[in-house]
């Protein structure tokens, strides 16, 4: 019986010896039954860059978008509109979702609020505002043709202007003609409101359209808005806390201009009408200008009653030109001085003469709708320069700053 002859033991690596000496030979590719070599395809010598697929992502990306912008476009300041107006009633949606359980409808009761207590008013007052701004600039024509501005410069201007004349010699305030400047700043102003007048009532069937737009994008926008902006919060390139930030900076904003200013503005019209009615004065249409004064700060609505006591002081009406400005002083200030902290409360703590630049600039470039977004831009770029703040926080900090005139040391040699 054979035996098979013994196996010699398998070699064992060197003490010492290096991981690769131990490892088995490499082996050459088994050949196919027919005896050839195996043929392995090869490798592409010149595979293109994944930076090649990045950037077509990008481009096909960046067009799609430009063209969802092109054709929402014609709707875009119905869109930011409704995001705003969302995210002021949603505290309301959630409220009455709380009690209705059902999402459409307490979206439906938040569109009706918004529609029989905001626009509704807005409109009818709009409507009669027209007729009131012709009738007051017609009667400050007349009274300036009956030479009543001539007799009040002669009385109270003419001796002011002398007595500067003599203080400042080389200031000519002589030749001032305020009497042309007056008459005829009273001709543009008057020649404005009725183009304006005319471009509102012209536009009616627009403006319906995009308000209805805007009440249809909201009723989605409270039902499904907290899906989009956890979706919008995803696609950001930014921290979550840092998307949050920026939400909560342009909704404090947006609250500092529509609760803490214009609704204060609002009041101090209403306020200020009130008083014009007693009087005799047109109400409806002075109301809505110390409305748009509100908004200038230090000043305000006493750039409006102010003149009109005294031009009912001129027309020896002291009765009524008492009861304005005790009016204005205890009524139409008291709102700007105790309801502002109250309803600005949790608001943006932007300095009230950058807003006052924002809607200035916005209504300048956006027109109307720049009373809301110039503010909200400038709450925008705080909330951008506070994220830099926070995130850079230890370079800013640990900067030096040499004083100027000084020279700064060179650090001590190393030992």
């Amino acid at each position: 019986m054979n035996q098979n002859p013994p196996q010699p033991p398998p070699a064992q690596p060197l003490q010492g010896a290096p991981l690769l000496e131990a490892l088995p030979p490499k082996q050459a590719p088994l050949a196919p039954a027919g005896g050839a070599p195996a043929n392995t395809p090869p490798l592409p010598k010149h595979a293109p860059p994944q930076a090649v697929f990045l950037w077509f992502f990008l481009a096909v990306l960046l067009f799609s978008l430009y063209l969802l912008f092109t054709i929402f476009q014609p709707f875009l300041h119905s869109i930011i509109l409704s995001c705003v107006f969302t995210g002021l009633t949603y505290p309301l949606y959630l409220r009455l979702l709380n009690i209705t359980k059902k999402p459409m409808v307490a979206s439906l009761i938040v569109l009706l609020c918004l529609t029989f207590l905001v626009a509704l008013p807005i409109t009818l007052m709009i409507i009669g505002l027209i007729p009131q701004a012709a009738s007051s600039f017609s009667a400050i024509n007349n009274w300036l043709a009956d030479k009543h501005l001539a007799t009040l410069l002669d009385a109270y201007v003419q001796p002011l202007l002398l007595w500067v004349h003599n203080l400042f010699p080389e200031l000519d305030v002589q030749s001032l003609d305020i009497q042309d400047s007056v008459v005829s700043a009273s001709r543009q102003t008057g020649q404005f409101m009725l183009n304006a007048g005319t471009y509102i009532l012209s536009n009616i069937a627009r403006f319906l359209i995009h308000f209805i737009l805007i009440l249809l994008m909201m009723f989605f926008l409270l039902m499904d808005g907290a899906g989009l902006l956890s979706k919008l919060q995803y696609y950001a390139p930014l921290k979550p806390q840092q998307t949050e930030g920026i939400m909560d900076g342009m909704r404090r904003m947006a609250k500092a201009v529509l609760a803490g200013g214009l609704a204060i503005a609002v009041l101090q019209g209403l306020a200020g009408g009130i008083a014009f009615a007693i009087v005799g004065l047109p109400a409806m249409f002075w109301g809505f200008v110390m409305v748009i004064t509100a908004f200038i700060p230090v000043f305000g609505t006493s750039l409006i009653w102010i003149p009109a006591a005294i031009g009912l002081y001129a027309t020896g009406q002291t009765g009524s030109a008492i009861f304005i400005t005790v009016w204005g002083v205890a009524v139409i200030g008291s709102i700007d001085n105790f309801l502002r902290p109250v309803l600005m409360r949790g608001g943006a703590n932007v300095p009230l003469l950058f807003t006052f630049l924002s809607i200035l600039g916005g209504i300048n470039v956006f027109g109307i709708v720049g009373l809301l977004y110039g503010p909200m831009i400038l709450g925008l770029a705080a909330t951008m320069l506070e994220i830099y703040g926070e995130e850079y926080h230890s370079i800013l900090q640990t900067r030096e700053h040499t004083p100027r005139g000084k020279k700064q040391q060179a650090p001590p040699p190393v030992k």
